[in-house]
Parts: C-alpha cells; structure tokens; sequence
C-alpha cells in the first residue's frame, strides 16, 4: 500500500499550505501581466506603421519616437528618388498637437498625420479611397476608437488643433497609443496651416526593391517623416549621418 506523502504533506498544515498556493497564484498572475504590458507596448508602439504601406523608413538621426522625430529637409526626397529601385514616395507629416474637446473644452494631446491626398501612403485601400475628402482645408478623418475625453469625433464635428479649427469629414480606425489618446489624418496644406513652425520637418514613405546597403553616397535611402517620420535612411560614413533606416516592423536595419 502506496502511502500519500505529498498530499498529507500540503495538507499537515492546511493554512500554510494556502498561503504557499496564494503565492505560486500571485506571481503566475505577474507574469501573465508583464506578458499583457509587453504585447500592449508593442502593439501601441507600431500601430501607426502597422497602417502605412512601406518597405523601408527613413528617419532624422535626432528621431526618438513619433513624438520628436527631428527635421528632415525635403532635398532628401530628390537624393532617394534618384536611387535605383525606388518605385514610389509617398510625402508623410506627423506632429503632436493639441486638440480641444468641443464639449468640455479641455485640451489633450492628438497625433496629426499628414498626407498628399492624391498619393495613397496606407495599406487599407478604403482609407485610400477616403483622402480625397481631406484635400478641402481644414478637413480631417479622425481615429474612430480615440479615447473618451477627446469627445465626439464623428462626420461634421469641428474643434480646435492647436487654436486653428478642423472640421471632421470621416473616421479611420488605428487605436491609442502612447503618443496621444487619439490621431487625425489631413492634408499637408491643412498640416502646414496647423504647424506653420515645421514647414521644413517633411518626410516620404518609399516602396521599391533598392539596395539600401550600397546606395553611392550613402548618406540617404528612403524616408518617411517627422512632420513626418520619412522612409529614407542612411548608414552615413560621417559620426552624424544624414539618416536613419527601419523596416515595417519597427527594426532598426543598421
């Protein structure tokens, strides 16, 4: 006859024996939220490059997030244009700004992004399709699943960006991120208008089967930007090199 150790062990004790068990519950449950966070940062983190259509970007060097991208002048864009492969560049703006409740009339921050209404930077062809609505000035899709305090942000709705007014003509769905509880997308010259201080911060978003490893001067690939965040790169042979390059994934490509 097999005697039960392990069982009349747990149960010798049995308050013991639960508080063992509460804890062995407790940092099982840590772990599975550490697991929630880490999916969530990812998730948030490239939501926005989840949407556009790009093989590679290009960004300042003095991009840190979406939030501080730095400048990236627009003679760039002729310098990638001109590297073999480059099959299209799609102009991107994207800047922080602050959007007021029309009903609250409390402000929070909202991620404006920028396109040419006539190119189509995004992988969704129905929000493709949409971006001629934007071309009239101050127009703009916003982010159907923005946050609560952003108040209403449907078709007709009009509030403030940074004290210039906007009128909503349409939805898009991206979701929160950790940049700003909400997004918009408008046209450049609406963009412009709403920031007139980063007129020069532009970026392209470029698709093509170039060598981004032996480009001939080495200083510019292909770029999206700060007013955008810009698919050029570069890998320059000086310590500050004109560029920096990251694939969809959000990996930088040394």
């Amino acid at each position: 006859m097999k005697t039960p150790l392990s069982w009349r062990n747990a149960w010798h004790n049995k308050v013991r024996s639960l508080v063992a068990l509460c804890g062995i519950m407790f940092a099982i449950l840590l772990i599975f939220m550490e697991l929630g966070f880490y999916g969530a940062a990812r998730t948030n983190a490239i939501a926005v490059y989840d949407m556009l259509d790009f093989d590679v970007a290009v960004v300042s060097p003095e991009c840190m997030y979406l939030g501080q991208l730095g400048d990236f002048p627009r003679h760039r864009f002729e310098e990638i244009r001109s590297i073999d492969g480059v099959e299209s560049l799609s102009p991107l703006w994207l800047q922080v700004g602050r959007w007021r409740n029309s009903d609250t009339r409390e402000d929070w921050d909202m991620l404006a992004i920028a396109v040419e209404p006539s190119e189509q930077p995004f992988r969704d062809s129905a929000l493709n399709g949409r971006l001629p609505e934007v071309a009239m000035h101050d127009r703009a899709l916003s982010d159907a699943v923005s946050r609560s305090e952003y108040g209403i942000l449907t078709a007709g709705v009009g509030s403030e960006l940074v004290h210039h007014r906007i009128r909503i003509v349409g939805q898009f769905a991206m979701g929160a991120g950790f940049v700003a509880g909400s997004a918009i997308i408008t046209s450049r010259q609406t963009f412009l208008d709403v920031f007139q201080f980063l007129e020069k911060r532009t970026g392209v978003l470029a698709q093509g089967e170039a060598d981004w490893n032996h480009v001939p001067d080495r200083r510019a690939r292909r770029r999206r930007g700060r007013n955008g965040c810009s698919l050029s790169g570069a890998r320059g042979r000086s310590a500050n090199p004109a560029s920096r390059i990251f694939n969809p994934e959000g990996s930088w490509i040394p």
